[in-house]
Parts: structure tokens; sequence; C-alpha cells
């Protein structure tokens, strides 16, 4: 379920997220890091990129709306676990529709989130045109795996860019700046075959 809900994240048009949550620091595409938060923006390409800050590690309380979130979702849906995926999953439904429509929400003025809720001005667009990059860049296309191939290698860059372009700018010696469409991703080491996160900086323009 996470990894389709971050694939229909990335294909949105634009995601109402007021402020991007945190998540821990660390490498992009490992297995110590939590999937992002994602905040979108609409783009010339109609995608949906994702915005990150980071919190430092080992202090949730610097993401607490989102950890606060988490620990009634468990309390109420899963403490004790229901005996079967689809009790589990009514369970779910009960909770989503109980906590969006029926229960107020002290940072809602006491207001439930479906009376604060606008639908979105921009239409959805059902075929995005793919994203182009400037000539000079290698062009990988995600596999469903999540994975590039490189050479006669396989580099992890996470499962939900899967079907998607991403654009490689060599920067140094064996080090390249990945990118979706304008987001940088971080630097991959051809050495390592591993993706490090970065600050973002500018692509550059289409020549």
């Amino acid at each position: 379920m996470a990894h389709q809900f971050a694939l229909y994240s990335n294909r949105c048009f634009c995601l109402i997220q007021p402020r991007p949550e945190a998540v821990p620091e660390g490498e992009v595409g490992t297995a110590r890091v939590a999937a992002p938060m994602v905040s979108a923006e609409p783009t010339e390409q109609g995608l949906a990129l994702m915005r990150q800050l980071w919190i430092a590690p080992g202090k949730p309380a610097q993401n607490g709306r989102h950890e606060r979130m988490h620990r009634t979702l468990k309390q109420e849906t899963a403490q004790p676990p229901r005996a079967n995926l689809r009790e589990q999953q009514k369970a779910f439904d009960l909770f989503r529709q109980e906590y969006n429509q029926e229960r107020p929400h002290d940072a809602l003025g006491g207001k439930t989130p479906a009376e604060c809720y606008q639908d979105s001005l921009h239409p959805y667009r059902s075929r995005i045109r793919p994203v182009e990059y400037p000539a000079g860049l290698e062009v990988r296309q995600v596999g469903e795996s999540g994975q590039i191939r490189w050479n006669s290698a396989y580099v992890f860059v996470g499962r939900a860019l899967s079907g998607e372009l991403i654009g490689l700018e060599l920067v140094g010696d064996g080090k390249w700046r990945v990118w979706f469409s304008f987001y940088d991703l971080g630097i991959f080491d051809e050495q390592k075959l591993l993706i490090r996160s970065k600050p973002s900086t500018p692509r550059p323009s289409k020549s």
C-alpha cells in the first residue's frame, strides 16, 4: 500500500500539503531511511516533485504532528491487531471515516477535516508528458523494482520512481548528480553503486 501511495503521489498534478513534514536524514535508496513525506508543485510536465525536510536522527519529536497521528492510528486500529487482513482493512476504513468526517480537531478550530477540505483547482491529467533532460545527461528509465541499469550492474533509485526517466550529470571522477525533472535526488557514486542525498541545486537549462 505504501508503494502504491508513493507512485500515486508522484504522478499527481497537485497534492494538498500545506507544510511538508520532516523525515530522518540518511542515504537515498537504503532501508535505513523512512520514505519522505512529499509536497507537490505543479510543473510544466504536470508532475508532483518531492520536497524533503530532514530531522535529526533519533529525534522524532521534531516531527511531532506526524508521529502523533501515527500513534492515534495505531492505538485505534492495531492494538490489538485484527484477526485477518479483511478485518484489519475494515478497522482502517472505520477509522478513516471517523477521523475525517466525524471527529473535531483542535488544530482545525473544532472542525472536521472534511469541513475544511477543498477540491484542487488544478485538473488531473491522465496522461503526463515525459520528462525531458538537457543534452549531455545520461538518461535511464527506472524499472519496476526501483533500479536502473548501469553498465553491467543495477543501482537502486527508489520504487516511487518506477517507470520514470531520470537524468545523470557527470560532476566529477565517477560521481554523477541524479535528477528527476528539476529535482536533485543526490550524488551517484559509480564505484560504490550508491546514491547519496545532497542539498538541491538548480538543474542545468536545456541547450
